[in-house]
């Protein structure tokens, strides 16, 4: 432990913390400004991705849809001319 023999040593070891605490103090906000803007590039990435495989599930449904209404539209219609007059 450091004894100070005056009061100006003491107040200006004090100012030299007091920028050190500072710059510290700067460091993190900056470092954690960075992080939770890497966090959040990362998060909408995987917003993203999620989208596009939502977005080509809904594609592939669809076309399944649709390839099944083909189907039955084969299977039960009958043309005017294969239909016997009653």
């Amino acid at each position: 432990m450091q004894i100070y023999r005056t009061s100006s040593e003491f107040e200006e070891q004090l100012l030299k913390l007091k920028d050190k605490m500072s710059g510290l103090k700067k460091q993190v906000a900056t470092k954690t400004d960075e992080t939770v803007f890497s966090m959040a590039v990362a998060h909408r990435k995987e917003m993203d991705d999620l989208y596009d495989g939502l977005f080509h599930l809904k594609q592939q449904i669809e076309e399944v849809r649709l390839d099944q209404e083909a189907q039955v539209r084969e299977k039960y219609h009958h043309p005017k001319d294969q239909v016997s007059a009653i």
